[in-house]
């Protein structure tokens, strides 16, 4: 598994903490390129919408991100407005959905949102998990840690993503499925998807 985490200046006690839950590589999230890197696992240093992995945060009014065609969007769940009766404001519609299947954009759940609001981010991360898979859109799940404490076994990942409606399995291999490929992409001998000289 290949966890998404978000350091600042940590970047060594991350990864030791990585390398302690048997996770086989790190995505450092960063604001702005970082200065220096780590080393250990291996790791992807990526600014937001650029590297190996195009990563976007949520915003609001989410329609040009889903339009810019990113490798994975995250933080849907995380709008300040308050749920209705009838249904839950989790930041995803059929507009965005159709955007994301026609794009292959991955939706990722973001953990550290879950452990800091958790009935109201589980209720809303599940609607959202519930219209991915009637939508056939892929969705990932991932630490978002800023702290070494803050990252989660690849096992108790996989289980929360079960108990939100997604295969567990499929849903924590998701973020190394996307950087294989990239990685793959960049290779000389890689002509399309599905198709190389070797």
């Amino acid at each position: 598994m290949i966890d998404i985490v978000l350091p600042h200046g940590n970047e060594k006690d991350l990864v030791r903490m990585a390398k302690s839950l048997g996770i086989s590589g790190l995505v450092f999230l960063y604001e702005k390129a970082p200065e220096k890197e780590a080393h250990g696992i291996p790791t992807y240093p990526v600014v937001f919408g650029k590297g190996v992995v195009r990563i976007q945060r949520s915003v609001g009014n989410d329609r040009k991100i889903f339009e810019a065609k990113p490798d994975m969007v995250f933080g849907l769940e995380g709008s300040g407005k308050k749920d209705a009766l009838h249904h839950r404001r989790s930041g995803l519609d059929q507009v965005l959905l159709k955007l994301a299947r026609a794009n292959h954009t991955i939706l990722a759940l973001d953990f550290s949102a879950l452990r800091k609001e958790p009935f109201l981010m589980l209720g809303r991360m599940a609607q959202n998990v519930r219209f991915a898979r009637k939508f056939g859109v892929e969705v990932a799940i991932a630490s978002f840690a800023s702290e070494p404490y803050g990252m989660r076994a690849p096992a108790e990942l996989a289980s929360v993503a079960r108990v939100m409606g997604a295969d567990g399995r499929r849903a924590i291999g998701a973020v190394a499925g996307r950087v294989e490929d990239n990685l793959a992409r960049k290779e000389p001998s890689h002509i399309m998807d599905g198709l190389s000289t070797q």
